[in-house]
């Protein structure tokens, strides 16, 4: 079962994320933020593989 959490944004941006939601392919604002959240964690990851030359697992990511 997946557990979920809240996060609280700014309204100027959750304006923001309305006017490009639906022209970008996402269904709901939450949609939109965990492919944003995912792809910037990814990115994260990379830059430390590049950095320190390992590739953090699930467990040791926290």
């Amino acid at each position: 079962m997946t557990r979920y959490v809240t996060v609280k944004i700014p309204e100027e941006m959750g304006l923001q994320i309305d006017k490009v939601l639906y022209k970008a392919g996402y269904s709901s604002r939450a949609e939109f933020v965990k492919d944003a959240v995912r792809r910037l964690l990814e990115k994260f990851n990379e830059q430390e593989v590049q950095t320190y030359g390992v590739q953090q697992t699930d467990e040791n990511r926290m």
